[in-house]
């Protein structure tokens, strides 16, 4: 029969006696004093288990960071670029032949003109300045225009000192549109037209696109795994073309 252990309240001296004498009084043998052997303790309640409660996501982003976070939660993606394009060179073709144009003619009139110094290099300084400004300014409208495609958003940004931002949710994207003249084909770029059923931006313009069919077949893709990461069926989209389509009618007919 198993046994316990229990000290004498009297002398403090370790006794041990068989488990099925608890509760019963009996005699110490180390000071003879009359004690009761201890009972046996009532039941414990049994240990409640920590519950780990997922926290919000706001929270948890705040905890573990980005990351981690978005990595660990099946309910959030984490967004990532597709590709981040500037407009062509190719598109400012115009401004580029200026550019080279306005020195030759300024030497060209300096030969007309049998100009001599110094009217004959300030005639020519003139006129490669200008040009440079032309160059520049075609520079500049090139690298101030930044298109962006991300997994959940499209970007449309201006301005390099200041900036201006224009931002898409995708899955509002409803449409793409391609515009390109003959000149346009032949040097392979276009423009590229963004049509969504947001109210505050229903249309973004991407200007001088390098090889727009592709830059178009890229955002379908994507927009489209977009609404259906987001659920969005299609026959919201289809129900925004027809209100537009009954807005345009004549209501005589």
């Amino acid at each position: 029969m198993p046994e316990f252990d229990f000290k004498c309240p009297s002398c403090g001296k370790t006794l041990r006696i068989e488990e099925a004498h608890r509760g019963k009084k009996t005699i110490c043998p180390a000071c003879s004093e009359r004690i009761f052997i201890p009972p046996k303790p009532a039941d414990e309640a049994p240990q409640p288990k920590l519950v780990q409660t997922p926290p919000a996501a706001s929270e948890q982003i705040l905890a573990e960071g980005v990351g981690t976070a978005l990595s660990g939660n099946p309910l959030l993606e984490e967004e990532k670029d597709v590709f981040r394009i500037r407009p062509t060179l190719k598109a400012r073709i115009g401004q580029i032949i200026l550019a080279l144009l306005v020195p030759l003619l300024g030497g060209a009139a300096v030969i007309l003109l049998k100009a001599e110094a110094p009217l004959s290099q300030i005639i020519i300084g003139t006129g490669v300045a200008a040009g440079l400004i032309i160059f520049l300014a075609a520079l500049y409208k090139k690298h101030s225009i930044l298109y962006r495609l991300s997994t959940q958003r499209f970007f449309v940004y201006h301005g390099l000192v200041s900036r201006k931002v224009e931002e898409l949710e995708l899955f509002r994207v409803r449409d793409v549109q391609v515009t390109q003249s003959v000149f346009e084909r032949l040097l392979k770029f276009g423009k590229l037209t963004v049509f969504s059923t947001d109210q505050t931006s229903p249309k973004f313009e991407m200007i001088g696109v390098r090889d727009p069919l592709k830059v178009k077949d890229t955002i379908r893709i994507n927009y489209r795994l977009s609404r259906k990461r987001e659920r969005v069926r299609p026959t919201e989209f289809i129900s925004d073309f027809d209100t537009e389509e009954a807005a345009h009618q004549d209501p005589s007919n």
